[in-house]
């Protein structure tokens, strides 16, 4: 079944959005570049994933990059083509880059990446900001930044040390090892392996799982572990309690306990609040 193009931008971009069923497609498409970050994919990359942003159908993101490589990262050839410009010219695509890799984080629909190649630099940080990140079993992962001689952008000093530790963190940025797939799995970076050719197909079928599921309780899920890193236990707590009171009052989680109680699975709306009743 064809996708329509969501977004405004050409069917050629360098990133692209598409939305079916509930699912949307978020591509990086630059190919022949291994997807590297120039100044049009960061503007693009914002655009889309604002547009994406702004929908209230969206229930699971693909996350995947066309051709061999998820992304390499900063497109060193523009920078270099820039030569005096280049700090300014970095700077623009670091606000644009960064401006929408922030709402990707914040997106309420599950976000799952699919990493094939390699994900490095600011595509590392791109990969990790997903909320399930599923890679080619042959797939690499490296920070790649000080061979440059550049320092750690597109989140990866935020995030990395979150997930595997301060020390592994220092490790991979200042011996910019590569990790192999095996290596990221087991250091958490990845949620699930699987062969090259399977890895558009198990993507696929865990965002139609997630794409099923109850929306809001999702994106509550997502807000409350985040938040976590930056609250004691009583205020998670507090949190917590307010969250699941409230999906109480929402069709899917009336739903959810019906089916519970029913012994039959339930099926989720997208955990939009009952009709004509406001949450608490």
């Amino acid at each position: 079944m064809s996708e329509a193009l969501i977004s405004d931008l050409p069917k050629g971009a360098s990133v692209t959005l598409q939305v079916h069923a509930g699912i949307a497609r978020l591509t990086l498409n630059r190919p022949t570049s291994s997807n590297a970050i120039d100044l049009e994919f960061a503007r693009a990359f914002r655009h889309v994933v604002a547009a994406l942003s702004e929908r209230d159908d969206v229930r699971a993101v693909v996350l995947s990059g066309r051709g061999k490589t998820f992304c390499v990262g900063g497109d060193l050839k523009s920078f270099a083509a820039e030569g005096p410009n280049a700090p300014a010219y970095v700077q623009t695509i670091i606000e644009n880059f960064h401006a929408g890799l922030l709402q990707l984080v914040n997106m309420p629909a599950p976000v799952i990446a699919g990493v094939q190649g390699a994900a490095a630099g600011a595509g590392l940080g791109l990969a990790l900001a997903a909320d399930i990140v599923i890679a080619a079993d042959d797939a690499k992962f490296v920070m790649a930044y000080t061979n440059a001689g550049v320092t750690p952008d597109g989140g990866t000093t935020w995030i990395l040390p979150r997930l595997i530790g301060l020390h592994r963190a220092l490790d991979l940025t200042l011996r910019n090892r590569v990790l192999t797939a095996q290596e990221a799995h087991q250091l958490g970076l990845v949620a699930e392996l699987c062969p090259p050719a399977e890895l558009g197909a198990r993507v696929n079928a865990i965002a139609e799982s997630v794409a099923s599921g109850p929306t809001n309780a999702f994106a509550q899920a997502k807000r409350l572990l985040r938040q976590s890193f930056h609250t004691d236990l009583h205020t998670q707590l507090d949190a917590e309690g307010q969250t699941v009171v409230a999906s109480f009052a929402t069709a899917d989680g009336q739903e959810g306990a019906r089916a519970f109680s029913e012994r039959r699975a339930p099926a989720f709306h997208g955990g939009k609040k009952k009709k004509n009743e406001a949450l608490p």
